[in-house]
């Protein structure tokens, strides 16, 4: 039998997300394609900021892998909290890096510019107790139910 390659560590955060979600949801077994939720709702977008409007800015950025996938993760469970229904996704998590050049004359004394990477992680998504008004596949069993 063969293993399979251990997970980086972007999988591995995607797959704890997840499974923090679907230990307490059933999953709908189509991700949406329009801003509009099976119920008719509007989905929410996640970044490492907390969730926002669309259009908004994503408000943080983070300065390691880890600190932008722990915030989704804890912007994620804030939501979760209270909340009972079905669990639709639009975006699954992700992350993206991008660099930016800092002035850095006020530690060093002469002009410059230095390079630094930031993260930011991105989701959309729903979870509802409303039935949908949509017609499309039963939702999956949670991971409890499937055990």
């Amino acid at each position: 039998m063969r293993k399979s390659p251990p997970m980086t560590e972007d999988e591995q955060a995607i797959y704890d997300i997840r499974e923090m979600l679907l230990g307490k949801f059933p999953e709908w077994n189509e991700d949406g394609v329009t801003a509009i939720a099976p119920t008719g709702e509007k989905y929410v977008t996640f970044t490492c900021g907390g969730p926002k409007e669309e259009g908004e800015s994503a408000g943080c950025i983070a300065l390691s892998r880890i600190d932008a996938w722990r915030a989704l993760k804890a912007q994620i469970l804030l939501y979760m909290q209270g909340r009972n229904g079905i669990l639709y996704w639009r975006k699954r998590p992700e992350i993206g890096e991008s660099v930016i050049y800092e002035d850095n004359s006020f530690i060093t004394g002469s002009h410059g510019f230095s390079p630094r990477t930031i993260y930011q992680t991105y989701c959309r998504l729903l979870i509802s107790d409303k039935q949908p008004i949509v017609s499309a596949p039963v939702p999956s069993e949670t991971a409890e139910e499937a055990a």
